[in-house]
């Protein structure tokens, strides 16, 4: 780890243009254990302190400061697929309920309940941005993510389900999920 950490901390470093006193003055880490630090063999290594400090006052996860990017990058794809799942299946059980309720009312000149499809783009977006907010405030690991993951599947598959029986007794049997459109 000791290698792996002082290499990042050195590309850190370097990445944002900073001097070792320019990081020492943003960390509130003395210049001198900074330099220890991310020293090329025989580096020390951080204390928990000086890891919390290193990663508020260079905006930083702490997670990608002690492990890395790849396990962060994995948790960040699922983060995203997480969030722009449940809020996109929100949007849609939205669509479907007042199609359900109005009819084909709801869609008129290029619009669905008034939205249009950018309207609706960033709404999704931005219910997906606060549900991640919301996911990682509680903070994340790999097991919250699975559980995530897996609360989500099983809310899907529910949400399927009552969707193909919802079809099968649809009063408007124009609309159905399950009908394929060509011919």
């Amino acid at each position: 780890m000791t290698e792996d950490f002082a290499e990042r901390l050195r590309t850190l470093r370097e990445g944002q243009g900073l001097t070792v006193q320019e990081m020492a003055n943003r960390t509130g880490v003395p210049k001198r254990s900074l330099e220890k630090y991310m020293l090329r063999t025989e580096a020390n290594t951080p204390g928990l302190d000086a890891l919390v400090k290193l990663s508020k006052g260079l905006s930083i996860s702490l997670h990608w400061l002690v492990f890395g990017g790849k396990s962060t990058g994995q948790n960040a794809g699922r983060l995203v697929r997480q969030s722009a799942r449940a809020a996109s299946l929100q949007a849609f059980q939205t669509i479907l309920e007042e199609f359900q309720s109005q009819g084909s009312a709801i869609f008129s000149e290029g619009t669905i309940l008034g939205l249009s499809p950018e309207e609706w783009a960033a709404e999704i977006g931005w219910d997906a941005g606060e549900r991640a907010g919301a996911i990682t405030s509680r903070g994340t690991s790999n097991d919250t993510l699975r559980i995530a993951d897996i609360t989500l599947e099983q809310g899907l598959a529910s949400s399927r389900l009552r969707a193909s029986l919802s079809d099968q007794n649809s009063p408007n049997p124009e609309f159905n999920l399950n009908e394929k459109s060509g011919g």
